[in-house]
């Protein structure tokens, strides 16, 4: 009886990993498939796979998915960034997708309906886990599971994990890292293998874009709340969570170094003149406290690949020095009340929610040029008509959801297993905040809509996450709260 007891949960985990993977791959193929085309970052990624993507020459990849990439050999400048490798944890599933396009089809490229399958069983199996981590009922499993699927398979998200983007990086990565989150805090002594295995899911979802490093901000200060193992010194027990937080900044810095210098430049441009001066009451002012000319106020508001760009100037040598992080932030702390301005712009950007401007079919399904599907539109929906064109009310959800987790976090006589999951909304929250700020203070208006569907897809996940804490908060059996411990089982 006891041996069939553990095997239902492994059980159980593998009929719901195979029924949310086959829903998943049905919500992307069936109708045929769905996903997004390449606005230019595509080619970036999986050129580095030795791809191209199979237009014709001379055409646009904007206004259609062209779901077959064909092997190819670049040289020089033609890959990457300007020549220059753009790294991500994305290449990995992308190489895997290569191989089995190989295998089972008579395809020699990637077919991305083949990383759309490969994509659904991660999306399966990871929300599978945190489901049956965060509800211990199977009604409450299924409740749990079916938002958080919907999440995942709605038109927002669902389109990138059949695309040349590295964003399904970011969504399985903060799905690993809130069930690692989870396990790590629910356990009754903490273990070595819960730190690395929280470690494994941060690099992942750090390693897939350069704005993820902000998860950092939660997760090192996680790695040291709780000492490992019992009897010793605190500090002593918590020197391996010290070696793993001190390795996993150290792999990021090395991360953000090793990305193309192309893309600092083209951050900062952004902010400076796509970003800052557009919404500055004074843009010469702005120019001189950053060192700038103040003849480069004429370009305002220009991209930095259009006529009139700034970056054309002879003066423009040496911008990113002048122009870095510290300094951009230098010239926002003197006037605060435009980072208030800056984080309405945001949230605004936030509820639009998706980038209208990615569009999802192939030409093969006759659709009109810049189509976008809706075939599962219910976050889509049900985000734009709460959220959209009102960021205080997207700001009072988020500090809503905060406080119930918050709440939740901080009552002792509840069951560890909720409270992990509190807490694990915590961490999402922290991370949120820190990304949503790195994003505006680094692109900035620039493309705003798409590089926050990581901070809209992490908003979602701590929606669901805070709902189902406060519901098994009010829906408790009294049974369930865990009894006073006994002090000498506790000191054997």
């Amino acid at each position: 009886m006891r041996a069939r007891l553990r095997r239902l949960p492994v059980t159980g985990y593998l009929v719901l990993t195979g029924v949310l993977s086959a829903l998943f791959a049905l919500r992307m193929l069936g109708g045929g498939l769905v996903g997004l085309s390449d606005q230019g970052d595509g080619h970036r990624l999986l050129c580095q796979l030795g791809l191209r993507q199979g237009n014709a020459y001379n055409t646009s990849t904007r206004d259609h998915l062209y779901p077959l990439w064909f092997d190819h050999t670049w040289y020089g400048e033609d890959c990457g960034a300007a020549g220059e490798r753009y790294r991500s944890t994305q290449l990995a599933p992308a190489w895997v997708a290569t191989r089995l396009t190989h295998l089972l089809t008579d395809h020699d490229g990637l077919d991305l309906g083949v990383l759309a399958v490969l994509s659904s069983l991660l999306v399966g199996a990871l929300v599978a886990a945190l489901t049956l981590l965060v509800a211990r009922r199977w009604p409450a499993r299924l409740l749990v599971a079916a938002a958080l699927f919907l999440v995942a398979a709605d038109a927002t998200f669902a389109g990138y994990f059949a695309s040349a983007y590295s964003e399904p990086a970011t969504f399985t990565g903060l799905l690993a890292l809130t069930a690692t989150v989870v396990v790590l805090l629910r356990a009754p002594v903490v273990r070595f293998p819960h730190l690395l295995a929280v470690t494994a899911a941060t690099a992942l979802l750090v390693g897939a874009k350069t704005q993820n490093a902000t998860a950092l901000a939660a997760v090192v200060p996680l790695l040291l709340v709780r000492p490992l193992g019992r009897g010793g010194s605190a500090l002593v027990r918590r020197l391996p969570a010290l070696g793993l937080a001190a390795a996993l900044v150290a792999g990021t810095g090395a991360y953000l170094h090793a990305q193309p210098d192309r893309f600092t430049t083209q951050n900062d441009y952004a902010a400076v003149f796509v970003e800052m001066l557009p919404h500055s009451p004074d843009p010469a002012g702005d120019l001189a406290a950053l060192g700038l000319p103040a003849a480069m106020v004429t370009s305002s508001g220009v991209p930095i690949g259009a006529p009139g760009s700034a970056a054309n100037s002879p003066a423009f040598d040496g911008f990113s020095e002048r122009a870095s992080l510290p300094r951009r932030l230098g010239v926002y702390l003197r006037d605060p009340v435009r980072l208030v301005a800056m984080a309405d712009r945001g949230a605004e950007g936030m509820g639009r929610l998706r980038a209208d401007y990615v569009y999802s079919y192939p030409a093969s399904a006759g659709r009109p040029q810049g189509a976008l599907e809706c075939r599962v539109c219910v976050v889509h929906d049900a985000w734009r008509a709460a959220f959209g064109g009102r960021p205080l009310v997207l700001l009072a959800a988020y500090l809503l959801a905060v406080g119930a987790c918050a709440l939740v976090a901080h009552r002792r006589r509840q069951q560890p297993a909720t409270r992990a999951l509190a807490g694990a909304g915590l961490v999402l929250a922290v991370a949120l905040a820190a990304q949503f700020w790195v994003v505006l203070l680094t692109d900035g208006a620039s493309d705003l809509v798409k590089h926050l569907v990581g901070a809209n897809f992490t908003l979602a996940l701590l929606l669901v996450l805070a709902t189902a804490a406060v519901g098994a908060l009010a829906c408790r059996d009294p049974r369930d709260v865990p009894a006073p411990q006994d002090p000498a089982a506790a000191g054997s």
